[in-house]
């Protein structure tokens, strides 16, 4: 019961949010855009290389305009930085481009959870163009992370232009798809 209070907590605050974004156009802070509860266990950062997410890269080139999963609802920006927020991921998420101003040493602060309690949230993270030729390492986050939010940094952040930008790709890894997450990048 307690994790299902979490849970509509998150929902209804990831909506108070998108309504104040879409119609006062309110930016969302760091403080809205990573919080949820507590983290219960530790957290396991692997990383993958460049190159984990390359079938993947393979599969978008091959789509065609399939919306499924592809694009999460972006929050309020500086110009500098994005935040994100997304629910029930299945097989990967983007998010709005990455300004191009913003490259080098990015670090992103996230939190992600599944309410389930025979499972944990495993996401990988990692900036790239869309077709996967400029890209970091990709980092895998396997934990349940509500609050305090973790930070990932990554020191290879390639520059993106008005027509190759960069983007995060967010590709769920867990059993669970009734899961959650938000962050931002804090450069």
């Amino acid at each position: 019961m307690k994790k299902f209070k979490k849970v509509v907590l998150c929902l209804a605050l990831t909506s108070v949010v998108s309504a104040f974004s879409i119609v006062g156009g309110a930016s969302a802070t760091a403080t809205t855009a990573a919080t949820a509860a507590t983290t219960t266990e530790s957290v396991t950062i692997t990383d993958l290389g460049p190159n984990a997410n390359d079938a993947l890269f393979a599969s978008i080139a091959s789509q065609s305009n399939n919306q499924n999963d592809m694009i999460i609802k972006p929050l309020a920006t500086d110009g500098r930085n994005i935040s994100y927020s997304f629910a029930q991921v299945s097989t990967f998420v983007k998010t709005d481009a990455l300004p191009t101003s913003t490259y080098g040493t990015v670090p992103l602060k996230l939190v992600q959870y599944t309410p389930s309690k025979s499972s944990v949230a495993s996401f990988t993270y990692q900036f790239s163009n869309i077709s996967g030729t400029k890209k970091t390492t990709v980092q895998q986050v396997t934990a349940d992370i509500e609050s305090p939010a973790e930070t990932l940094t990554f020191y290879n952040v390639p520059e993106g232009t008005a027509s190759d930008p960069i983007y995060l790709f967010i590709v769920q890894k867990g059993t669970d798809n009734f899961n959650f997450g938000n962050g931002y990048t804090a450069y």
